[in-house]
């Protein structure tokens, strides 16, 4: 990628906001020149749950050589003026809101009910639907969007310095059904099984090609680069329902597009 990108765009400006899918909060943040849009699950819109959020975002960019001078956001967030270090906070008034950011949390929620839509499934545990969130963010983030500063790279490109592939990062649907190979020790255990049911909840970006899963065994989220994929079943399609019903939701709400 070409230095010159990045080096005239070191500056940032974001827009900041809080929405929700299927009552689950959400902070999205949304970078005006750049476009790259991050969200995170939280467990509360209190002053410092939000403040964490944004300092996380905040670093996230300097991180990469970025600087984040100024965040547009509605009425709600008015109450963190001067709380994020080295940002200025530009609040609007109560009745008025952020266009940009509205516009990107109405194009995540067209692509997480397209998503949704596709899946078999009437009830979803929360830890997959904020992976659902995440992985329509990483997408969203995977192409040049229009009117941004490149038309051949993309927000990802521009400020991860990653890249994502089709052989590696297109090859299972998000929610499809797939047995993933472990790695048990000791591995000469017959006894052991070699294989997790899960769902698949999208690839990580990595290089190897790794993708998140949900365990149907214990609902925790696990990573894998090796897997068969199988038919859905009634009898899987259940056993999600099911844990829907009886797992803690709320363990944890800590969600990212982010660097993987």
């Amino acid at each position: 990628m070409p230095k010159l990108i990045r080096e005239h765009n070191r500056n940032v400006d974001i827009s900041a906001d809080v929405f929700f899918v299927h009552g689950l909060p959400f902070i999205v943040t949304w970078s005006r020149r750049l476009k790259f849009i991050r969200a995170e699950a939280i467990n509360s819109r209190g002053k410092k749950v939000l403040v964490n959020a944004l300092t996380q975002v905040v670093k996230l960019y300097k991180c990469f050589g970025f600087h984040v001078h100024t965040c547009y956001a509605d009425g709600e967030f008015s109450h963190l003026q001067n709380l994020v270090d080295g940002v200025h906070l530009d609040a609007s008034g109560n009745d008025k809101h952020v266009r940009d950011i509205k516009r990107a949390i109405r194009v995540i929620k067209e692509r997480v009910r397209a998503v949704q839509s596709s899946m078999p499934y009437t009830r979803i545990p929360r830890r997959v639907l904020i992976e659902l969130v995440a992985f329509c963010v990483f997408w969203l983030n995977s192409s040049p969007p229009k009117g941004g500063v490149s038309r051949s790279y993309s927000q990802r490109t521009i400020l991860l310095g990653t890249t994502v592939s089709q052989r590696l990062h297109c090859r299972l649907p998000f929610g499809s059904y797939a047995e993933v190979h472990d790695s048990p020790s000791p591995s000469n255990d017959t006894g052991t099984p070699r294989t997790t049911p899960s769902r698949c909840l999208g690839p990580t970006g990595n290089s190897r090609g790794t993708y998140r899963f949900f365990s149907l065994n214990t609902g925790a989220v696990i990573r894998r680069y090796q897997w068969t994929e199988l038919p859905m079943t009634p009898s899987t399609v259940n056993r999600v329902h099911h844990m829907r019903r009886t797992i803690n939701q709320m363990a944890s709400c800590s969600m990212t597009e982010q660097t993987h």
